[in-house]
């Protein structure tokens, strides 16, 4: 069930837009959608769009606070094109707890490094989803303890300050601020003892529940390189050969049908009689549509 969450998480586009505004390459300037856009000729095409001086995607970490429409549009078309095409999410064996994450771009620098971010922020919001409330229940129990171990030893300085100047053994008001101080140390350490002991069995608890993500096989350079088959790119070039003979052969038979109806309706007047009129009206009609 938990790799399942992960794999979800893998597909996720609102995941994949955050890698993509992260640095990409050796520079830490240059996001990882402007590489990809350089890589498949889709900047300069964004670019002329923007005013002049504007970057398509402002330097890391600005993120997409600052994205305008136009870069919005761009980043939607990179997603859904990585996670329709490019990028590849499956159990090996549906009975284990292993998953494979597969990316296939143009730019093998690029593949690894979108895979390796998407699994590190995949597995990051799966482990704090998974202990965001023994997260808090740990941190509201610190809290306390904090508070309850100030306000101890400021009792324990009060009560020693107390025995320590007593003027006037004899004095019953003395004697009772001795034992209010006490007895107020004596109930802080038990409260503060029970609150260690609770922080310590959720801390124990959250030790528990966060889940490991470990990744078993990084890309190693060079990454394989996919070609298209032989087959394949015939079939292709098969399929477009008809298409074009198609559409060579439908546009020669309707230029034929034109030049057939035209020397049709300019043939000569044949002799007299009802059917050499009915031929002069057609050709006068027809010189008059054409006026």
């Amino acid at each position: 069930m938990a790799g399942d969450n992960v794999l979800m998480l893998l597909k996720s586009p609102t995941l994949l837009k955050k890698v993509l505004l992260t640095p990409g390459g050796t520079d830490s300037t240059t996001t990882l959608a402007l590489l990809y856009a350089r890589r498949y000729g889709l900047e300069s095409n964004y670019t002329k769009l923007l005013p002049a001086g504007q970057n398509l995607f402002p330097p890391p970490p600005s993120g997409n606070a600052s994205l305008g429409r136009l870069q919005d549009s761009l980043l939607e078309r990179i997603s859904r094109q990585l996670l329709g095409k490019e990028i590849s999410v499956y159990k090996p064996d549906r009975k284990l707890s292993f998953f494979s994450l597969e990316v296939t771009t143009r730019d093998e620098v690029l593949s690894e490094q979108i895979a390796l971010k998407l699994i590190n922020e995949a597995s990051n919001l799966y482990i704090l989803t998974k202990t965001k409330r023994l997260k808090a229940n740990v941190d509201r129990l610190q809290q306390k303890s904090d508070s309850i171990a100030l306000l101890l030893n400021r009792q324990t300085y009060t009560t020693a300050a107390t025995n320590l100047f007593n003027a006037n053994p004899g004095d019953v008001a003395t004697i009772a601020s001795v034992d209010i101080s006490a007895r107020e140390k004596s109930l802080l350490s038990i409260i503060y003892a029970d609150l260690n002991k609770s922080l310590e069995l959720t801390r124990t608890a959250l030790i528990q529940e966060t889940p490991t993500i470990e990744i078993v096989d990084k890309p190693v350079f060079p990454l394989k390189v996919i070609y298209t088959k032989p087959l394949v790119a015939a079939l292709m070039g098969l399929l477009l050969g008809i298409g074009l003979t198609a559409l060579f052969v439908f546009l020669l038979a309707g230029g034929s049908a034109v030049a057939s109806r035209t020397s049709v309706g300019g043939n000569p007047e044949r002799g007299g009689g009802p059917q050499g009129g009915d031929n002069s009206a057609l050709t006068s009609r027809s010189q008059s549509g054409s006026l």
